[in-house]
C-alpha cells in the first residue's frame, strides 16, 4: 500500500503488483486522464504542482483510512506532476477486495478524498484565454461537512455542538427490513458517525416494496451487508459495521459494547425480549417499534425510567402464531417508513440530550386515519428484568451446515418443520420430521419430549427462531436451522 507523487508518465501495469492478494477476487482501477475541454473552454494541457512530502503523507493516511472503512485487501495510488498533454493519466487508483462492490466503493472514496485533501494544484492551459490555476479542492473537509449539515445545524437547540454529538455517536440497528431501512437512511443522512447493522436474513422479492434501500439487483444478498453498501454511497464519511447474523444470547453483549443507543427494528418478539433484557443489563437505551397493517407502535425504554421496560408491559413472550406477521396480515411501505423514521427521530433526540422523549408512554399511530395516541406506561414492581433480579436471555442456538454440533445431534434430536403446507408440497422434507405449520404450533408441547433436543427449521430462519424462543421458555433445549428443512443433512 502506498501513495506516490511522480513526474514521469503513469503506467498502470507498473503498479498492479501492489494489488496482488490471493484472498481478493476483485481488482478495480481508476484512471483520471486529461480531457480537451472544461467549463466550455478548449484545453490544450494541464500542469500539476505539489508539496510532495505533504501530499504523500496525506495520501497514505487516506489509503489507511480506506482499509479501515471498507472490506478491501490492498490499495495503491499515484499522482503525476509537471506538464501533461491531452489523454495522459494524471491520477491512478487501484484497489483489490474479496468483493467487487467494496472495491468500487473504496476506489471512488479514495479518489474523492485525494481531490479534497492532498496538497496538489493544477494549471489549465487553454486555446483562446490565459492559463488559470485551479485548486484540486476548493473547500476543506470541515467546510464540506458544515455545508452538508447546515440546515439542521441552524435548528434551535442543535447547532455545531449537536452535529458533533451525532458524529461521535454509536448506534446499533437490529433489523434492516421495513423499519430498519428508513431508520438507517435518516440516521445516515443526519450524520450519525458509527452504525452497526445486524440482520441474518436475505433480501427476497416481496421485501422490495417496503424495504426502500434495496432493488432487484440486491435479491439474495444479506440485508445488513447490502444496506451498508447503499448507505456508504449516501454518506461515505460515516463508519458502518454490517453483521450478517441474527442476534442471539451468544453475540448480543459483544454487539452492544460501546453503543449509545439500540434501535429494535426487527419486529420479532424473541429479539425484542433479548434486546430489552440485554439493554437494561448494559445500561443502554432501547428504541423499540413494531407494525401491523396500517398501524405502528413505538416505545423508548431508558434504564431507571419510571416508564419501565418491555417486560413490564408483556412479562412473557406470546406464543408463536397468536399475532400475525407482515406476510400474513399485509403491510404498506408508508407504514414502515413512518414508524422507522419515528425511531430515528427518538434516537437523535436521545443522542442530543433533549428531554422530550417518549420514555414513559407507548406511542400508537394509525397511518390510515392519521390518529396518534399516547398510552402512559408505568414500571411494574414485580418485573424481574426491570428490577435487575434476573435476566431471561435467549439460549436458542443457531446451527449451520458446518456446525460441529450438527452431526453429533442428528442421531438424537426431534426435528420440527415449520414451513407452510404450500412450501412443503414444493419440497418435501427427507427423514423424520414433525410437520408444524403456523396453525399447529401450540400443539407442539404435546408432541415433543423435553428430555431430547429440538431442531426447528423453516425457509428463512425467522419462524424457526420465534418457535424456538417459545419452546425454550417452556424448558426445551432448542436449536434452529437457518435454511430449508430439506437442507438438513441426514445422519448415516
Amino acid at each position: 500500500m502506498g501513495f506516490q507523487i511522480q513526474s514521469t508518465p503513469v503506467l498502470p501495469q507498473d503498479f498492479l503488483h501492489h494489488l496482488e492478494d490471493p484472498a481478493c477476487g476483485a481488482v478495480v482501477q481508476f484512471e483520471g486522464r486529461i480531457r480537451n475541454h472544461n467549463d466550455g473552454l478548449n484545453v490544450n494541457g494541464l500542469h500539476y504542482e505539489a508539496h510532495a512530502d505533504f501530499a504523500e503523507a496525506e495520501g497514505n493516511r487516506i489509503l489507511t483510512e480506506a482499509q479501515e472503512r471498507f472490506a478491501i485487501g490492498r490499495c495503491h495510488a499515484v499522482h503525476r506532476i509537471g506538464s501533461l498533454g491531452i489523454g495522459e493519466i494524471a491520477v491512478w487508483v487501484g484497489v483489490s477486495s474479496p468483493h467487487r462492490q467494496e472495491a468500487f466503493l473504496a476506489c471512488r472514496w479514495i479518489m474523492d478524498e485525494i481531490k479534497q485533501r492532498a496538497a496538489i494544484w493544477k494549471k489549465e492551459e487553454y486555446s483562446d484565454v490565459d492559463p488559470k490555476w485551479v485548486g484540486i479542492a476548493d473547500t476543506t473537509e470541515s467546510d464540506a461537512s458544515e455545508a452538508r449539515y447546515q440546515r439542521q445545524v441552524n435548528l434551535p437547540h442543535f447547532g455545531t455542538e449537536g452535529q458533533q454529538k451525532l458524529k461521535n455517536a454509536k448506534v446499533l440497528v437490529a433489523g434492516c427490513g421495513g423499519l430498519g431501512c428508513p431508520a438507517l437512511q435518516s440516521l445516515v443522512a443526519m450524520g450519525v458517525g458509527t452504525i452497526t447493522l445486524c440482520d441474518g436474513d436475505r433480501i427476497a422479492l416481496d421485501n422490495l416494496p417496503r424495504q426502500i434501500l434495496f432493488g432487484d439487483a440486491d435479491l439474495g444478498r444479506n440485508k445488513a451487508e447490502a444496506a451498508a453498501d447503499k448507505l456508504r454511497q449516501l454518506n461515505p464519511g460515516l463508519s458502518f459495521r454490517p453483521v450478517a447474523e441474527m442476534i442471539t444470547s451468544e453475540n448480543v453483549d459483544a454487539l452492544l459494547e460501546n453503543q449509545d443507543v439500540i434501535l429494535d427494528c426487527a419486529d420479532n418478539f424473541g429479539i425484542t425480549y433479548l434486546l430489552n433484557d440485554a439493554g437494561l443489563k448494559n445500561g443502554i437505551p432501547l428504541i423499540q417499534a413494531s407494525v401491523h397493517q396500517f398501524e405502528g407502535q413505538l416505545n423508548v425504554f431508558l434504564p431507571e425510567s419510571e416508564g419501565g421496560c418491555y417486560r413490564c408491559l408483556w412479562p412473557e413472550m406470546p406464543a408463536p402464531g397468536c399475532v400475525q406477521n407482515c406476510a400474513e396480515a399485509g403491510i404498506l411501505a408508508t407504514t414502515t417508513t413512518a414508524i422507522g423514521n419515528q425511531q430515528a427521530m427518538e434516537a437523535v433526540k436521545l443522542l442530543l440530550g433533549w428531554k422530550d422523549l417518549h420514555h414513559d408512554c407507548t406511542l400508537l399511530t394509525d397511518l390510515r386515519s392519521g390518529i396518534t395516541r399516547r398510552l402512559t406506561r408505568k414500571k411494574n414492581t414485580d418485573c424481574p428484568t426491570c428490577n435487575g433480579r434476573s435476566m431471561q436471555l435467549s439460549s436458542v442456538k443457531i446451527l449451520e451446515l458446518h456446525s460441529p454440533d450438527l452431526h453429533n445431534l442428528l442421531s438424537n434430536i426431534q426435528k420440527v418443520d415449520l414451513r407452510e403446507e404450500e412450501e412443503i408440497s414444493q419440497s418435501p422434507p427427507s427423514g423424520s420430521w414433525t410437520p408444524a405449520p403456523r396453525m399447529t404450533w401450540e400443539a407442539l408441547p404435546q408432541q415433543l419430549d423435553k428430555s431430547t433436543p429440538v431442531l426447528c427449521a423453516c425457509s428463512t430462519g425467522i419462524r424457526a427462531q420465534a418457535v424456538g424462543e417459545w419452546l425454550q421458555a417452556q424448558g426445551y433445549t432448542v436449536y434452529i436451522w437457518k435454511a430449508h428443512a430439506t437442507d438438513v443433512p441426514q445422519n448415516d
